[in-house]
């Protein structure tokens, strides 16, 4: 039987959730992205927000669906704007043009338009077909109104995180003026997706040659857009070595991609502080550079934060028997070895204090640890009743 990680069960209730109240949860995330638009808008004075219908659709269910999105731009200036579009995250089943609202503010403040966009998802009935139609139209939208929105479509970029860094990788290599791609820790692989517990299923297509065709890594255009990439080396959703892939990718092309790792963060860190002001500085030296605002090209070194170490309680100590209610048993070794009920046979890690079993399929799990003698591995609680000495924590080791 395929061992469910608590990510994987995550993401399947919020799936049946959003299936039974599509149109309710719809409508309160797109209240309130008007409302986190309203309030940056209070801070931005010098910024211009507009809203416009980009595409109107037909559900399954035959309800009519309005699509829209947002720009920012600056207040003044006589020259024309290159512009950014966001592709917001979500699992492909919840979000919307909220996300990414205050890099489109920062942009605007520095003379570079941002829009933000709604698409369909999968509450919708819509897979990555749909989703990425909605994409390009929107695009399209603006680039038929560049000259009256005072923008310069002939300097174009791209950016999106998780399921949004999948579709605007895509989208990037597909939009001929995209010249500048940032992407924060995005699906760019939909094939091999590493030990990334997001993007199973058939949203994608089911067979390799769809899912390919469903992935930038293999679809990149000549030349690829100037390239930044955001990860975590604790990303369980996302697999980090799905970023250096296509980083590496990107260069065999002879484009030109950074990675900026985070030490000890997972996934969507670049929404919270340190890091949202951080890759938020790292966005706006990205484009500014491509899009020939500035002369200094950004480096990742220039963006770093100190490695964040999770802290395990006093006493605490993982090798050893733990038992659950239940009656099931796990011992976990000093070697790394773990015995687990059924005769399995598995292994565990520990990086910047965070711990992990390593399921026979490669995924990793989350081991969350609540007191000395306690500690769960998705849904199930295990307890120990021995203590052994404390493993110095060895971080995994990630190679560009």
């Amino acid at each position: 039987m395929k061992t469910i990680s608590a990510t994987e069960f995550f993401i399947s209730a919020l799936l049946l959730s959003l299936s039974a109240f599509g149109a309710p949860a719809w409508e309160e995330q797109l209240a309130r992205a008007d409302k986190v638009t309203a309030d940056y808008q209070a801070k931005h004075p010098n910024v211009r927000s507009d809203r416009f219908v980009f595409k109107t659709v037909t559900l399954p269910d035959g309800t009519r669906l309005e699509l829209d999105l947002r720009i920012e731009r600056p207040n003044t200036g006589k020259n024309r704007s290159p512009v950014v579009f966001f592709v917001h995250g979500g699992g492909w089943i919840s979000g919307t043009k909220a996300h990414f609202c205050h890099q489109s503010f920062a942009l605007a403040e520095h003379g570079i338009a941002g829009v933000r966009m709604e698409y369909r998802l999968m509450s919708h009935g819509a897979k990555y077909p749909e989703a990425i139609s909605d994409v390009m139209d929107a695009i399209d939208f603006i680039r038929q109104r560049a000259d009256e929105l005072g923008l310069d479509f002939t300097r174009v970029g791209l950016a999106g995180g998780s399921a949004g860094g999948h579709l605007s990788a895509i989208a990037a290599q597909l939009t001929p003026e995209c010249i500048s791609y940032d992407g924060y820790n995005g699906l760019f692989d939909a094939f091999d997706r590493g030990r990334s517990h997001f993007g199973s299923g058939d949203y994608t297509g089911a067979a390799e040659q769809e899912k390919k065709a469903a992935s930038a890594i293999y679809n990149l255009k000549q030349p690829p857009p100037d390239t930044f990439l955001y990860h975590g080396t604790e990303d369980q959703t996302i697999d980090i070595d799905v970023a250096y892939r296509f980083a590496r990718a990107i260069r065999k092309k002879g484009g030109k991609a950074k990675l900026l790792v985070y030490e000890g963060v997972g996934h969507s860190f670049f929404g919270k502080e340190p890091y949202l002001s951080a890759t938020t500085r790292a966005l706006i030296d990205h484009t500014s550079h491509v899009f020939g605002l500035t002369d200094t090209r950004p480096e990742p070194a220039d963006y770093t934060l100190p490695p964040k170490i999770a802290e395990l309680p006093d006493g605490f100590s993982l090798p050893g028997v733990w038992t659950s209610a239940n009656g099931k048993s796990i011992t976990f070794f000093e070697n790394g070895s773990v015995d687990y009920s059924g005769g399995r046979k598995l292994k565990w890690v520990e990086s910047f204090g965070n711990l992990y079993i390593v399921w026979a399929s490669g995924h990793y799990g989350k081991i969350t640890v609540t007191d000395a003698a306690t500690m769960a591995i998705g849904e199930q609680v295990f307890r120990q009743n021995t203590r052994n000495p404390a493993v110095a924590p060895i971080p995994r080791i990630y190679e560009d």
